[in-house]
């Protein structure tokens, strides 16, 4: 039935490199329309059964990259649909999950979250409060970085968290003459957590992120503690 509707417009997405694939660049056509969802044919007798209406959203990658799997997303809501541009939230409604992976992949694997065996309900909410807010800062500090790299990093970071990681890392007493960016700072963060930054290495991730972080944390609070008065 969809594609036998009409192409409503194209949207340009970010895909994010996966192992083996760099991230790239992918042209979705996007078509929409009201359908209704039947009762399964072994329970169709079943009087309280209905005919669910939804709104179907098919977003199609009509060429890919040799060897490149093409996107092709069926999304259902019950969210009404009656225009492209709300076709098109629905869609980037759906690309949030990859930064929603990444946030629990920092909870999982970086914080190791489900290693800490606390023994009442309380305990486990409060520990996911703490960890959660980490998690969230690796999350937009890696994300800000990428988006807005021209940014000063004393947007996101504290003045000694910054100054200490500029000296650190460049082996020097002496401060810059303007505050390093957000990009800048955000590699130098990474290659504390074990990042390379060679030409092929793309973004730093967010694990290394998070383990530069740590780092960083305690380098921090040497420095402050050398200069103070």
């Amino acid at each position: 039935h969809m594609k036998q509707v009409p192409i409503s417009g194209d949207i340009t997405i970010t895909v994010p490199r996966k192992k083996g694939q760099p991230h790239r660049e992918a042209i979705l056509s996007i078509r929409y329309d009201s359908i209704s969802l039947k009762p399964p044919i072994h329970r169709y007798k079943e009087k309280e059964l209905k005919p669910v209406r939804v709104w179907a959203v098919w977003a199609h990658e009509s060429s890919s990259p040799d060897g490149v799997e093409s996107i092709s997303w069926m999304l259902l809501t019950t969210v009404p649909v009656h225009s492209f541009e709300e076709a098109l939230e629905k869609v980037q409604w759906y690309t949030c999950r990859w930064q929603i992976e990444i946030f629990f992949k920092i909870l999982k694997s970086g914080c190791r979250i489900e290693e800490i065996q606390l023994e009442t309900a309380e305990r486990i909410k409060r520990c996911l409060v703490l960890y959660a807010i980490i998690a969230w800062r690796v999350l937009f500090l890696t994300m800000v970085s990428r988006n807005i790299p021209k940014m000063p990093c004393d947007v996101l970071l504290e003045l000694e968290e910054w100054q200490a990681l500029y000296c650190f890392t460049n082996q020097t007493k002496t401060l810059p003459s303007k505050v390093p960016t957000l990009m800048e700072a955000t590699r130098m963060i990474a290659k504390l957590g074990g990042f390379l930054g060679r030409k092929h290495d793309g973004h730093p991730g967010p694990t290394v992120i998070w383990r530069g972080l740590q780092r960083l944390s305690d380098i921090a609070s040497v420095w402050s503690l050398t200069r103070a008065p």
